[in-house]
């Protein structure tokens, strides 16, 4: 294992780095009434959905071999990285993802494609001329992802 100023630095371990400020930057701060009376916060979705994309394809990459495919080929497209998976984690991921996507309305394969390149396509939203996917559904369903994918991440962990 590698190590950095004495902290681990797998590629499970830079994913929980990236998966904190997920979570750091959906914390609600600063709570207060609005003009129209309505109780709001302040958040960072923005960097939320780009830290969060980014921790999923480190999660999904922790599963590749090196010796299966060279992983950075894969780049940041979260679609072509679960494809690359094996087939029998794939259905795992789809069987967990699909019932929690129906809440939102969603097919598995639209949802996936949907934030496949979130990663990119959020850090420089400010280029862009119209949202592909969409800003809410980007934050309603990676969450969803994320989260399933992480879980077996930790649970393969106990079992090694």
């Amino acid at each position: 294992m590698k190590y950095l100023c004495g902290s681990p630095i797998s590629i499970v371990d830079i994913a929980d780095d990236f998966y904190e400020a997920f979570e750091r930057c959906g914390e609600e701060k600063n709570t207060r009434r609005d003009e129209f009376g309505r109780t709001v916060s302040d958040v960072a979705n923005i960097p939320k959905i780009v830290n969060g994309t980014f921790a999923l394809e480190l999660y999904l990459k922790s599963f590749i071999s090196k010796r299966q495919i060279r992983i950075r080929k894969l780049k940041h497209n979260i679609s072509d990285i679960f494809f690359a998976l094996k087939p029998n984690l794939q259905n795992q991921i789809r069987e967990m993802v699909s019932p929690k996507l129906e809440e939102w309305n969603q097919k598995f394969d639209e949802a996936l494609y949907g934030i496949s390149d979130a990663f990119v396509f959020f850090r420089y939203i400010y280029e862009k001329s119209k949202l592909i996917y969409g800003f809410n559904m980007s934050l309603n369903v990676l969450p969803i992802f994320l989260d399933t994918v992480r879980a077996i991440v930790k649970s393969n962990q106990k079992t090694d």
